[in-house]
């Protein structure tokens, strides 16, 4: 494979030469919308002068606009040196006249995007991060370029049991070359739109790293989250919020013992993410566990047992308020399971045990099957 890509490097030099020489940079810093201390700001000045990605009008960016999938199509195209196509009549949603009529045909034609059914492609769709993540892959697969691991690459992340399986691999490598990273909280938000702005972030990395650059894995600093802000109400909507979103990923066909050991598995993986403490406001709350990162065994009970409530389970709070491990305990098929938020253990009490496969998780973020015991 190439290392680098060296054909679409040339390319994006000579748009890059083209923009320099026909048109009046515009700076990012002089966009009425982005300062010269925005996180993005000097990304969005890179994606300007190279011919990537311009202003919307009226001396602004636009930073938080989100981003459709023609639009993405579009910025990779100029990536790849605005390739030629032959025939544009692909989807019936596409028509052969608009200004991503050729980006669309391209990036079909070399395997990099699919329609959304047999004849549409979805133009004005919001695009996902993890969409994102697959085309980056797929565009890099099919150019056979290999780009090198980034530096301190930020990979691990809370809510990895949220990708689709058919992103599995673009995530992967978009974490581990430094395209794309989690935030501050370890949390990709694989179903989360992009904005132009993280979109400028992207493809200046993505460039630089076509280049031979070899990046550094980046923290994204607008999500730091001042906790002393929340009150109570605030912090128990967001718990809830998780814990609805880790029951949206578990399938309604398992049975209820492997159900519940997949919830045990996941609280237990975001309490790997966690300071454990005796101390604090949050420790023994599904808040600390979920949100802030701080949690006990308390902490892990209370969140698997927010899960489990949501999913439709009555449990047990096992030595609740006492200074002793605790646990969820319930009666499943007139038999007692315990779950363990922290561990992530399920056993049966008699001892009986099955094994578990599930295909959940991306596996280079936590190994699966389980074991019930």
């Amino acid at each position: 494979m190439k290392k680098h890509g060296i054909r679409l490097l040339g390319s994006l030099i000579v748009t890059a030469i083209a923009v320099c020489c026909c048109l009046t940079v515009v700076h990012a810093s002089n966009y009425h919308d982005v300062s010269d201390n925005d996180w993005h700001t000097e990304a969005i000045e890179y994606v300007r002068e190279v011919g990537l990605m311009e202003g919307t009008g009226n001396g602004n960016f636009q930073p938080d606009q989100q981003l459709t999938r023609a639009q993405i199509v579009a910025i990779l195209h100029r990536l790849a040196g605005s390739p030629d196509v032959g025939y544009m009549g692909h989807f019936q949603d596409v028509p052969t006249d608009v200004w991503y009529s050729r980006p669309v045909a391209w990036a079909y034609e070399k395997g990099i995007v699919h329609g959304t059914s047999g004849t549409t492609f979805s133009p004005s769709s919001k695009i996902t991060r993890e969409q994102l993540a697959v085309i980056i892959y797929n565009y890099l697969k099919a150019e056979g370029i290999e780009l090198e691991d980034a530096e301190n690459a930020r990979w691990r992340m809370k809510d990895c049991w949220s990708v689709s399986y058919y992103a599995e691999d673009g995530v992967i490598m978009v974490c581990e070359a430094g395209l794309m990273n989690p935030d501050q909280q370890y949390n990709f938000n694989p179903q989360s739109g992009v904005t132009r702005a993280d979109a400028a972030v992207v493809f200046m990395r993505l460039s630089k790293a076509l280049s031979g650059e070899r990046l550094t894995g980046m923290l994204i600093p607008n999500t730091k989250i001042d906790f002393s802000t929340y009150s109570q109400k605030e912090k128990n909507a967001s718990a809830l919020a998780v814990a609805k979103h880790i029951v949206s990923v578990i399938p309604s066909d398992r049975d209820d013992a492997e159900r519940i050991a997949m919830a045990a598995h996941i609280v237990s993986h975001y309490s790997k993410f966690c300071e454990y403490t005796m101390s604090g406001k949050d420790y023994r709350t599904a808040y600390g566990v979920f949100v802030k990162g701080e949690y006990s065994c308390a902490g892990s009970t209370r969140a698997l047992g927010l899960v489990l409530t949501y999913m439709g389970y009555e449990w047990r709070h096992i030595n609740e308020n006492q200074y002793s491990h605790q646990w969820c305990e319930l009666t499943v098929n007139g038999r007692t399971l315990i779950a363990d938020g922290q561990t992530g253990e399920v056993r049966y009490e008699d001892g009986d045990s099955t094994e578990l496969v599930s295909h959940l998780f991306v596996g280079f973020i936590d190994p699966w099957p389980y074991t019930l015991q």
